[in-house]
């Protein structure tokens, strides 16, 4: 049960003490992001009637304003059976940074919580699956009720199972990294085993990594090691807790410098299980691959690269149908006919010359070579006639 519920309708007062300085501080943490729509928390917002609404890509800049005080948040509409990440980075406090973290479903019970499993004393939630359909609620408070938090920010991300991607091996090095290509990634890590994925971020976005040590629920964790490693492939940015006893850990908040191509490390921490699931947020959004590389030559202007181009210097239009004809030589353009077949020779493949195919074949029989023969005679013919 949670530890704490103070009533909704805290006094204006006490809202007026903090309110001000809280601002002032949200104001200068979102200087610090290049883009996210980073949202400043609005009390009063402490029970579920007034719950801040959760979107994807918008962190929370949040405080634990007054002693005792509570933040609800929810995410409206929430399917079963979709996972729930979320991280409340209490790193930044100037004040206490215990803070704890729970999920509500849209009964109102406790479908889990968390003190502390997080970097420093942040508090985390990986891979919890929404139980009732509805709304799907986020709480955090000071750990021990008698101190503020100031600031926090609230990182959350809503997934369907079915959008999860496989770690593929060998990733085992930055010149192996797996680029990310989904939402979550699921995968496996044991003994000297090192998993590394890749991702795009822009200077000054804020990268986090939330993983879920037990997916399979068995209750035997895979103590995950995460690091976020720099654009040099080389630096360490951030850690996790990466403590045997935590189903969730994270990393995170890492400040992208520049422009680049970032990595995610996973290593095994000795415990007896291997399987994990994790998010990458990049400003509060799904990590993504970085786009392809211009091109260095694109010869006919179609937006293929000439050293991919399969119609290179043909036409702009390319292999519409996929059958490996370009399409200015290709006798059924939009149809595939991988083997150019014209049975009746009028130059329009049998795939899209119904007419041409009815008449010249007839129970799986061809009459082109009859009629190339009859064309042979008639022109012998012609010839006797015209010696004649």
């Amino acid at each position: 049960m949670m530890k704490y519920n103070p009533s909704a309708n805290q006094t204006s007062g006490n809202l007026c003490r903090f309110l001000v300085p809280c601002m002032a501080i949200a104001l200068a943490v979102h200087a610090s992001w290049a883009g996210a729509a980073l949202i400043i928390e609005a009390e009063p917002n402490n029970g579920f009637a007034t719950a801040s609404p959760l979107s994807p890509g918008n962190p929370y800049v949040s405080n634990i304003g007054v002693v005792g005080d509570i933040d609800w948040y929810t995410a409206p509409g929430a399917v079963a059976g979709h996972l729930v990440f979320a991280f409340a980075d209490s790193q930044g406090s100037s004040a206490s940074d215990d803070i704890t973290l729970w999920t509500i479903d849209n009964a109102l019970a406790v479908t889990d919580f968390d003190t502390g499993s997080g970097p420093g004393h942040s508090s985390v939630i990986a891979g919890r699956a929404v139980t009732v359909a509805g709304n799907q609620y986020l709480v955090t408070a000071e750990s021990s009720g008698a101190a503020v938090i100031t600031p926090y920010v609230l990182y959350y991300s809503m997934v369907d199972p079915a959008d999860a991607i496989a770690e593929v091996e060998p990733n085992d090095s930055v010149g192996q990294a797996e680029f990310i290509s989904g939402p979550m990634v699921t995968g496996t890590v044991s003994g000297i085993d090192v998993d590394v994925f890749a991702f795009e971020a822009l200077a000054g976005q804020a990268i986090v990594v939330i993983c879920d040590d037990d997916p399979d629920d068995d209750g035997v964790n895979t103590d995950t090691g995460l690091q976020i490693i720099d654009s040099d492939g080389v630096t360490i940015l951030a850690t996790g807790d990466n403590i045997s006893s935590n189903e969730g850990n994270a990393a995170g908040t890492a400040m992208a410098a520049a422009t680049g191509t970032y990595y995610l490390r996973i290593i095994n921490g000795a415990a007896f299980d291997d399987d994990y699931r994790f998010v990458i947020l990049v400003d509060g959004e799904p990590a993504q691959a970085p786009p392809p590389a211009p091109c260095a030559a694109d010869a006919d202007a179609d937006g293929v690269c000439d050293n991919v181009d399969l119609c290179q210097g043909n036409n702009a239009s390319g292999d519409t149908d996929g059958d490996g004809f370009c399409d200015d030589i290709d006798n059924c353009p939009t149809t595939p006919n991988p083997s150019q077949a014209d049975m009746d020779y009028d130059g329009l493949g049998d795939s899209c010359d119904a007419l041409g195919t009815a008449l010249c074949g007839y129970g799986g029989l061809s009459f082109a070579p009859m009629m190339a023969a009859g064309l042979g005679l008639v022109r012998r013919r012609s010839k006797r006639m015209v010696r004649q």
